[in-house]
């Protein structure tokens, strides 16, 4: 066996030296806790959307009384529009996670949490935050009346709670049904649940009567006209740009364009007046609406897409605004601020 000279020695042990470092290396890396991360959109500033921002979230657990989502779809709204543009009081300031509405599968819960498992799935609305990969919400639970009201039996640990509240400090947490398209379900809160409460709470229209809707191609102009539609021989009267007229065709008996002189052209179809005006837009032709009221008909503002005008606020439109939501003609009008909760 040839002998071998003492550089090649060296180079050989150098070697070996070199390789064993790096697979030192490698399984202290391997060794390492991998730190999980998920996205979401960030409002930096209000105003427009450039000023919306990708961020990565550390992965954290939930605690005793919470519950993590993995959100499959969020919902884009006027809401998120007037929030990003500052229109809307906020609890908080930038920065902030934007959104109000998704939907998702239930990842994680909290040992003290009942009355939810992993793999529910769940529709969420929320103040803001659900643009976001991962959600983690606390859950109030509620136990039985009269172990609540008792006050000689300290509170037990084991009680299991009888009904869940399913309303958190600043969420709303709902079942989402099995033959609901999860796109679908990530809208349908701030759509319908509006509807709802405008048609059957605030106007309490009745089988017969006639009823006005601005922005009728909107998400809650689609669900209102839906929902009225339950009621018998209601006539629907709706205002939509005219490509949206051919989907708008089977829900609104009748259909204008926001262009055209509308108060002239329901004076026409209904000279007597008609019962009930939904108004979401605030624009000149608020005042003008009245007109076409029936004595004690009524007139519902329920948003004002007439402040957003693109990308930024429209000061000359809020310094025209109307600052009332509800007025009935001949009576005397009603404010209703549209942010007070027990105002709903």
């Amino acid at each position: 066996m040839p002998e071998q000279n003492s550089e090649e020695v060296d180079k050989m042990i150098q070697n070996e030296t070199t390789e064993t470092t790096e697979l030192s290396n490698e399984n202290t890396v391997s060794t390492e806790k991998e730190i999980k991360t998920y996205k979401c959109a960030t409002l930096g500033v209000f105003g427009s959307s450039k000023h919306i921002r990708i961020d990565s979230n550390e992965v954290k657990p939930v605690g005793k009384n919470e519950i993590a989502i993995d959100v499959q779809a969020c919902g884009i709204n006027f809401h998120d529009i007037m929030t990003r543009q500052g229109l809307i009081e906020q609890t908080m300031k930038p920065p902030f996670v934007l959104g109000s509405e998704c939907t998702g599968i239930i990842s994680e819960v909290g040992e003290k949490v009942t009355t939810y498992k992993v793999g529910d799935p769940v529709v969420i609305l929320l103040e803001n935050g659900a643009w976001s990969e991962r959600l983690v919400l606390p859950v109030v639970e509620k136990v039985n009346a009269n172990q609540s009201s008792s006050t000689t039996t300290p509170p037990n640990e084991e009680t299991e709670a009888t009904e869940s509240v399913e309303i958190t400090v600043k969420s709303i947490i709902l079942p989402r049904p099995k033959t609901l398209d999860v796109n679908k379900a990530a809208i349908i809160g701030f759509a319908y649940i509006p509807a709802y409460i405008l048609i059957h709470n605030i106007l309490n229209i009745r089988p017969g009567e006639i009823v006005l809707v601005q922005s009728a191609g909107g998400g809650v102009g689609t669900a209102v006209g839906q929902l009225l539609k339950l009621i018998p021989n209601v006539t629907l009267i709706g205002v939509a740009s005219k490509v949206k007229h051919e989907k708008l065709a089977d829900i609104y008996d009748v259909l204008l364009e926001p262009d055209q002189d509308c108060v002239t052209e329901i004076k026409k179809l209904y000279p007597n007046g008609i019962h009930a005006i939904l108004d979401c837009i605030s624009g000149p032709d608020t005042n003008k609406l009245y007109g076409i009221l029936k004595p004690l008909g009524k007139h519902v503002i329920y948003g004002m897409s007439n402040l957003v005008t693109g990308d930024r606020k429209n000061f000359l439109n809020l310094a025209k605004h109307v600052s009332f939501i509800y007025g009935s003609k001949n009576l005397k009008t009603i404010s209703i601020p549209i942010n007070d909760e027990n105002s709903w």
